[in-house]
């Protein structure tokens, strides 16, 4: 369930379990306000999302609002400059050159359904009644450019889906440098951070930091994601165990070049999460747009275990294609562990016929086949197929 609430100004996303609540400020700034266990609508207009007060050190937003610095205002989607000397979501530079951008809050649309993202894989709903998206326009104060950020849910999941689409409304290109999928603010209440690191034979090893101050992040800068570090990200309060306690989720279907991480000081911490923009630069012509890959957050208020399995449901019914997730997956055997380099003709005809007797569905041929692949330091990439 999503809906807005004109008295206050507040985005409510609600899941099954789970409520995301986003704001105004008085100059159409998009607040982060809350991410956790699931409120009541009558508790939302209790919630406190007063901006918070400048302190020593920081940049006052404008002359008309001199007790705002955007450093220490909890944002939805941040911006570079302005004040705010935190990592961006959005960066991009213009035709003379300049960088300045601050992207306000235009208009928003609540609908039924979840639309596909153009050219990129993404979660989906089998129909429009079971999901419903929200989507703000955000424009910028210095040009023409539209960012519109895309959140939406499946009736059933404590999952929310996040993304964001570049417009160039301008006459000339622009260049865009970072345009993160997720970016939100919120306190630093001490939590500790998971991700999954790894290398050939060992991938998806769990390593676990706390959250101190600085910018940690993992990424891909090897043109996709591998098995050195996924693109995923968890966030959990002190005692959090399998079973119990508060975890936060974070994962980017995208296979790509990603970036996600943490950056902390001593009030707040920006959680954020796409495309990484190490040597990234994307030409945006005039009257066209830039679609980011998809994030999903997932919270849970029982343990790592309940957010697992979130995502494993959520993948399984709304991310496999749906002719293939509900039946059985063929069943197959690699003749490598059996014979290494050593094998033949004869070798593998013996594994096959054996493997069809007992009801083997598929044969992968492996390593070995091509040019004289008779040991790990010869025959990569010198090979034909005739």
């Amino acid at each position: 369930m999503i809906f807005f609430d004109k008295e206050t100004g507040l985005f409510n996303i609600s899941t099954e379990n789970s409520s995301y609540i986003m704001g105004l400020t008085a100059d159409g700034i998009l607040t982060h306000i809350y991410y956790g266990k699931k409120l009541s609508e009558f508790l939302v207009d209790g919630l406190n999302f007063c901006e918070p007060d400048r302190k020593e050190f920081t940049i006052m937003y404008s002359q008309e609002y001199s007790d705002v610095s955007l450093t220490r205002l909890y944002q939805e989607y941040p911006t570079f400059g302005g004040g705010d000397y935190r990592t961006p979501a959005f960066n991009v530079t213009y035709s003379d050159y300049s960088r300045l951008t601050e992207l306000l809050y235009s208009e928003h649309k609540i609908f039924n359904g979840k639309p596909k993202l153009n050219g990129l894989p993404c979660i989906y709903s089998d129909t429009d009644n079971e999901s419903t998206t929200l989507q703000i326009v955000l424009k910028d104060r210095y040009s023409r450019i539209k960012v519109t950020l895309s959140y939406s849910v499946i009736d059933g999941f404590d999952a929310i889906m996040r993304s964001s689409e570049i417009d160039n409304g301008c006459e000339d290109e622009i260049n865009i440098y970072s345009a993160l999928s997720a970016s939100f603010d919120c306190e630093n209440t001490g939590y500790e951070l998971t991700y999954l690191s790894g290398a050939w034979t060992r991938e998806r090893n769990i390593k676990k930091t706390d959250v101190s101050y600085g910018n940690f992040f993992i990424d891909s800068k090897r043109g996709a994601s591998g098995h050195s570090l996924n693109p995923f990200i968890a966030l959990s309060k002190a005692g959090a165990s399998e079973d119990c306690g508060e975890v936060y989720g974070l994962s980017l279907i995208y296979s790509g070049n990603f970036i996600a991480g943490v950056e902390s000081d001593d009030d707040s911490m920006r959680v954020y999460m796409g495309i990484n923009p190490f040597d990234f630069c994307y030409v945006l012509s005039p009257g066209e747009k830039f679609q980011t890959p998809e994030a999903v957050l997932v919270y849970s208020s029982k343990g790592f275990g309940n957010m697992s399995r979130s995502y494993h449901r959520l993948y399984r019914e709304h991310l496999c294609k749906k002719e293939f997730r509900n039946i059985s997956r063929p069943v197959l055997i690699n003749h490598w562990e059996a014979t290494y380099y050593d094998y033949n003709e004869e070798k593998i005809l013996d594994i096959a016929k054996k493997a069809a007797e007992c009801g083997i569905d598929l044969m992968v041929l492996d390593d070995g086949w091509f040019g004289t692949r008779n040991d790990e330091k010869t025959s990569l990439g010198d090979w034909v197929v005739n």
